[in-house]
């Protein structure tokens, strides 16, 4: 997903999605998930420019089984807490500073050719990205064109109605906190 050449500063894919989907905050007039894909702009922009010797050897620091353990603490919490809550705002904004420092170590620099069910995955991800984007961006300006938002509902506000009930927010909780585990895991992998 990275355009970024060998001693060359381009433009990471990464960093557009992300500022879109900023742009898309400030049209809807959403200040937390402007304030949160901001950040994660600019974090993103500045991935780009830190010295490799700066990088954190997190995977020798950190067992599968830690990172597991904190993620089904993190999860639990999230399932007792309310939803858009200020416990759920602190919360996510501690576990923040961890989850950039398991991902910023040890993931750059030369690696090895993808294999082709590696490049079959990224396909089939990114494919399912993008058609979520066109997906939620179509229906939330439609919508707010509209001044409607049941016309032409987001995921967002399908799912809503499924995560009213203890057990809807605590199965979005455990897929959201597994997917995660995976992705990190996937991720440390040398």
């Amino acid at each position: 997903m990275d355009m970024q050449k060998e001693g060359h500063h381009s433009v990471s894919l990464w960093v557009v999605a992300f500022a879109l989907t900023a742009g898309l905050q400030i049209f809807r007039g959403s200040l937390g998930d402007t304030v949160i894909f901001t950040l994660g702009t600019a974090i993103i922009v500045a991935a780009g420019f830190v010295p490799e010797s700066w990088d954190l050897r997190t995977t020798r620091k950190i067992s599968n089984l830690q990172l597991s353990l904190v993620f089904v603490f993190v999860g639990i919490l999230l399932v007792l807490f309310p939803k858009h809550s200020l416990e759920t705002t602190v919360l996510l904004l501690l576990v923040l500073p961890a989850a950039i420092l398991l991902a910023w170590g040890t993931h750059r620099g030369p690696k090895k050719p993808p294999t082709q069910r590696v490049k079959r995955a990224r396909l089939l991800w990114v494919s399912w990205a993008v058609l979520t984007c066109i997906w939620e961006f179509s229906a939330n300006i439609l919508g707010q064109l509209h001044n409607t938002h049941t016309g032409f509902p987001t995921i967002s506000i399908l799912i809503v109605p499924l995560l009213d009930s203890i057990l809807g927010q605590a199965g979005f909780v455990a897929v959201w906190v597994l997917v995660g585990l995976s992705l990190i895991r996937i991720g440390r992998r040398p």
